[in-house]
């Protein structure tokens, strides 16, 4: 698909100089949006909000691939309370958050801005000295996971496990036998048996 960029942005990005740097905008799973920046001070954006420079975050290259190849960026930096921030990472609010890559002339945010990719963050993991790391995943990666149960035939689950839905409790059998002494009871435990075709 084809980038939109504001005509203001496109003039300045023909230019013989630019001064271009890096937003990213991530929605977390409740709905908060961190605003980020790899500039070295903070950007105002119109219409927008404020993009916080003080998360000492990195990235690897961005590759653009054909087709609905995986493309995947990885994210290292350190939590903020700005961005990234730990007790967020350990309610895994950021666990399949929406995240936004964008470029913005920061010697004049009103130009605009272009998106340069659009995915979904991957488990974050909180490593030590407040580090954090984490994957951006493409959209066409999100579109190749199961999102859910597909109904078949047969059950592709087991009796007992944590995806089946019947109790696997032992089921108790008592038998009583007459003797000459009185009578008395056997009892014997067996697992339930159920029939594969039983569809999740």
């Amino acid at each position: 698909m084809p980038r939109t960029i504001p005509s203001a942005l496109q003039t300045h990005i023909e230019g013989e100089v630019t001064s271009l740097t890096s937003l990213w905008r991530i929605t977390r799973r409740d709905g908060v949006v961190v605003r980020l920046t790899g500039h070295d001070a903070d950007i105002v954006v119109p219409g927008d909000g404020t993009y916080f420079a003080d998360t000492g975050f990195s990235r690897t290259a961005i590759e653009v691939q054909e087709g609905l190849r995986v493309d995947v960026i990885e994210i290292d930096g350190f939590v903020s309370d700005n961005g990234v921030d730990a007790e967020g990472i350990r309610r895994g609010m950021f666990n399949n958050a929406r995240i936004e890559i964008m470029a913005i002339n920061w010697r004049s945010p009103a130009d605009g801005v272009v998106v340069l990719r659009s995915g979904r963050m991957g488990d974050v993991i909180l490593g030590q000295s407040g580090r954090f790391r984490a994957e951006l995943r493409s959209l066409s990666d999100v579109l190749d996971q199961r999102s859910g149960e597909v109904y078949s035939p047969t059950c592709r689950a087991d009796v007992g496990d944590r995806r089946c839905k019947i109790l696997s409790n032992p089921l108790s059998l008592a038998a009583a036998r007459l003797s000459p002494w009185g009578s008395f009871t056997v009892s014997r435990s067996r697992r339930a048996r159920h029939p594969r075709s039983m569809a999740t």
